[in-house]
């Protein structure tokens, strides 16, 4: 009898935490605040092994996808990296055309962006660091490549690469514009290069004539 009824609490214990759960991961994002004090520890269990996910869902279905680091607009990603805030993120990111409605989905959703932006910066890390190297600017100067992680200074950047305006290059793709960069920095490598065998050229020319 007492195992009977050890078994029958535990089940009742385990549908009552999962009824805790399903209520806690629909609450919508300003429902954090009514959490007590063990709720908002399990909480916080979840989201720690939620997976990332692009995609929100309601009851199952696919209610709204997010877009990926292929995909964004230049001006949505910069917005994002300036946002304070989980929702903010999430809105910025879909150029505030969806914003999550459960708290479930805002970390899931969260989760993903931030993985993206993780590849953002890596991306950049690696074409500016070449850019350093190179000891030129692809551009306008080296004061522009010092500056271009601040937020205006990979539009302006953009803008300069693709031949338009501040307003137009916001709206290019994130992608397109740092593969227009990158390409940009490894004409200047060539151009270098080329410079430095055409010099080597004229300093051979230049003794063999002294010296005939």
């Amino acid at each position: 009898m007492k195992k009977l009824l050890r078994k029958i609490g535990f089940k009742f214990s385990m549908l009552r935490n999962r009824t805790v759960l399903l209520r806690i991961c629909n609450l919508p994002p300003e429902g954090m605040a009514t959490l007590t004090h063990d709720e908002e520890k399990l909480l916080k269990a979840v989201i720690k092994y939620l997976k990332p996910s692009q995609v929100a869902t309601r009851n199952g279905k696919a209610v709204y996808r997010l877009k990926s680091i292929e995909e964004i607009g230049l001006w949505a990603i910069l917005e994002t990296r300036r946002a304070e805030n989980p929702i903010r993120r999430i809105e910025a990111w879909t150029d505030d055309n969806y914003s999550p409605t459960t708290l479930l989905d805002a970390a899931k959703l969260d989760k993903y962006i931030i993985e993206q932006l993780e590849y953002a910066d890596n991306l950049e890390r690696v074409i500016f660091q070449n850019m350093r190297n190179t000891g030129e600017s692809a551009l306008t100067g080296d004061e522009n490549i010092r500056q271009a992680k601040n937020l205006l200074g990979l539009v302006q950047i953009t803008a300069e690469l693709f031949h338009c305006s501040f307003e137009d290059a916001k709206k290019m793709n994130y992608s397109d514009a740092m593969l227009a960069i990158a390409k940009r920095n490894d004409e200047i490598e060539k151009e270098k290069k080329e410079l430095k065998k055409q010099q080597q050229k004229y300093r051979i020319r230049y003794r063999n004539f002294h010296f005939a």
